[in-house]
């Protein structure tokens, strides 16, 4: 009797010889209809597989960018070593944005749309991304920077600039000069 390892559907299972013939012969009569259910679920794969990721990297590195910009932000705000051990969520990080932090609270409506973007595409791999699904960025990105254009990469890459920009660590001095404009 040889052991022998049969994985099907994810399922691994020891069987002797005997066992693997019986399992063929009551698949045998199906097996046209399985190799059909496989061939159809290789190809939805295959469609997946050679998708142009482009779009999915760009939103991916932008989060990522932004995450980053804004972690630094509320270490500051917060006078916290290290928020990364606290293993806060993008979502938690934008509540805990303050109120305080006029130029962080300005980007707030155009992060929390570029979160729920990447969270689409995290549970829809077949999303599309338009340009005029980011309204909130475009707005926010607009008042900074020539807009003209309509590609997604260029709204997204100034948006990455304008949160860089306004979440990293400025000079004091500026940072409250910009504060002062947004009181008026």
């Amino acid at each position: 009797m040889v052991n022998d390892h049969i994985q099907l559907f994810g399922i691994t299972r020891k069987m002797d010889n005997k066992q693997i013939k019986k399992a063929i012969e009551y698949l045998d009569p199906h097996w046209e209809e399985i190799m059909k259910d496989y061939k159809a679920r290789a190809e939805e794969l295959n469609d997946l597989l050679t998708k142009d990721h482009n779009q999915i990297g760009l939103i991916l590195k932008t989060h990522l960018i932004i995450e980053h910009y804004l972690t630094s932000n509320l270490q500051r705000n917060f006078g916290l070593d290290d928020i990364d051990s606290v293993r806060l969520s993008f979502s938690q990080k934008i509540k805990l944005i303050p109120k305080k932090d006029v130029g962080a609270t300005w980007l707030k409506p155009g992060i929390t749309e570029l979160n729920r973007v990447r969270n689409k595409y995290a549970h829809n791999l077949s999303a599309e991304l338009k340009f005029d699904d980011l309204i909130k960025i475009k707005k926010i990105v607009e008042m900074s920077r020539d807009i003209s254009h309509k590609s997604t990469e260029t709204l997204l890459n100034d948006f990455a600039k304008v949160c860089g920009a306004f979440l990293g660590e400025s000079d004091p001095k500026i940072v409250k000069l910009f504060g002062e404009a947004y009181k008026k």
